[in-house]
């Protein structure tokens, strides 16, 4: 397996992205939206690989912790997708999301 570098680190693929595909929180998600994130994941890697994207930086506090998010997004056609990236306080990079937005909406 290759590894993908955002910000001069590594990305870690773990559980935590792949449930919250699947949950959001405690509930799991609708079944079309499970479908329509997972079809989402084939763009996830070119995305963070590409040179030529808007990112989106978030920082919060919970308990204690920093916790950092960056927005990775493309325009792939005429939809607007996003894969969202976490740190938690100087820990590694983990992928949690990728979502998607048609333009005009």
């Amino acid at each position: 397996m290759r590894s993908i570098v955002f910000l001069n680190q590594e990305i870690v693929f773990n559980r935590t992205g792949f449930t919250h595909l699947i949950r959001k929180g405690k509930h799991h998600r609708s079944i079309s939206e499970k479908i329509r994130r997972l079809n989402l994941l084939e763009y996830v890697i070119p995305i963070l690989e590409d040179c030529d994207v808007e990112i989106e930086y978030k920082y919060t506090q919970n308990n204690g912790n920093k916790i950092h998010f960056w927005g990775v997004i493309k325009n792939i056609d005429d939809t607007q997708i996003k894969v969202i990236i976490y740190k938690v306080n100087d820990g590694k990079l983990t992928f949690l999301s990728i979502m998607n937005y048609d333009k005009g909406k």
